[in-house]
């Protein structure tokens, strides 16, 4: 293959800076057109869902002590845990909500039609690793609540303190271990498939249930040590990640604390990259949030993100692709992790951007 004389001379004359060979941390990134504040709260947000009683959009969150409900304009209150961070809940239903009380070491029940709470696991306010019923088992410090898809009556629980994964018996009450090997601090949980990532201090891991009736956790992509890498899977390094949240069928989202950055996993291409943004204060500063992203929320083309004392909402995705083979030449403007890229489209749009690959034979 060959090109004209004109062009290799076209090529010859661009800035050396436009012109870059592909390395791990030259890789393609997801981006939402801009970011906006969605509504401020008094504290920390720690979760986030979609709220399954209101039919208008409205968005369930936890913070310090109150699990609250809004609408982007007014924030109501559905329950007060005094001096306990809500770091986590699960709602079963329309009326009932699993709630992670992480400081005073136990799961609750609301009853959102008359406000009542009950206690589901572990014992408020004494700490500790045990399994049995309730009055017996025991947690640490429960930081957040999945649903386990293999038994629909039964919750998944990251025990912090405890480095380990939980469950309990919907229907009997039961606390038991899944495993509690290889976690350090965990945190959020998300499914991919039948496995299930678990956030950890500067890792995540993969929990697998194998047919012999055995569940393994391995290191899936980090390190036990904390920094800010984009590569491969084994490569990659992150800082204190929070939660994690499905963003494709192949792509799942993190919010990388310490680093400041929501991250993306292509589980495709084992790569790990770094979401970019555009917008004003106080939700970005070149692609950097102002402060710890604790929570993460996909609806439709939009992402809200909580932190400290904000929800965060990024508008409008989409996703820029590299198709590349081996080392190859590529026209792009380069910057640190990619995300100088500010191509701007309608808030509805969802496009994909092909960056050609520009091969000099």
């Amino acid at each position: 293959m060959g090109v004209s004389w004109a062009a290799m001379l076209f090529f010859m004359a661009l800035p050396s800076s436009l012109l870059f060979t592909y390395t791990p941390t030259n890789l393609p990134s997801i981006s939402f057109n801009t970011s906006e504040p969605f509504i401020q709260t008094v504290n920390q947000v720690y979760k986030m869902e979609l709220d399954l009683y209101k039919t208008d959009g409205s968005i369930m969150f936890s913070t310090y002590e109150d699990l609250q409900t809004t609408d982007g304009q007014n924030i109501s209150t559905l329950t007060t845990i005094p001096s306990c961070d809500l770091s986590g809940f699960k709602q079963l239903n329309e009326t009932h909500i699993a709630i992670a009380a992480y400081t005073i070491h136990c799961i609750q029940i609301l009853n959102r039609q008359d406000g009542s709470r009950k206690t589901l696991a572990g014992i408020c306010s004494s700490s500790g690793f045990t399994d049995g019923k309730l009055g017996v088992g025991k947690l640490k410090y429960p930081r957040s609540i999945e649903m386990d898809l293999r038994n629909p009556d039964r919750l998944l629980i990251t025990d912090r303190y405890n480095h380990a994964l939980r469950f309990v018996d919907l229907i009997t009450g039961e606390l038991g271990t899944v495993i509690s090997s290889d976690f350090k601090y965990p945190r959020g949980l998300s499914w991919v498939g039948s496995e299930l990532l678990v956030a950890n201090s500067h890792y995540l891991s993969r929990v697998t249930w194998h047919v012999n009736g055995s569940v393994s956790n391995v290191l899936f992509t980090g390190s036990t040590v904390s920094g800010f890498v984009e590569d491969s899977f084994a490569k990659s390094r992150f800082n204190y990640p929070y939660e994690l949240e499905t963003f494709r069928s192949n792509i799942s989202l993190v919010a990388d604390g310490s680093n400041r950055r929501l991250r993306w996993l292509d589980f495709s291409t084992q790569l790990v990259g770094v979401v970019c943004f555009n917008g004003g204060n106080p939700c970005t500063t070149s692609s950097q949030l102002p402060g710890a992203g604790r929570s993460l929320l996909k609806v439709g083309n939009d992402l809200y993100v909580g932190m400290y004392q904000n929800i965060c909402k990024l508008i409008g995705e989409y996703v820029l692709t590299l198709n590349i083979k081996h080392k190859k030449t590529l026209l792009k403007k380069h910057s640190n992790h990619g995300c100088s890229l500010k191509f701007r489209t309608a808030k509805t749009l969802s496009c994909q951007i092909l960056i050609t690959v520009l091969l000099i034979a």
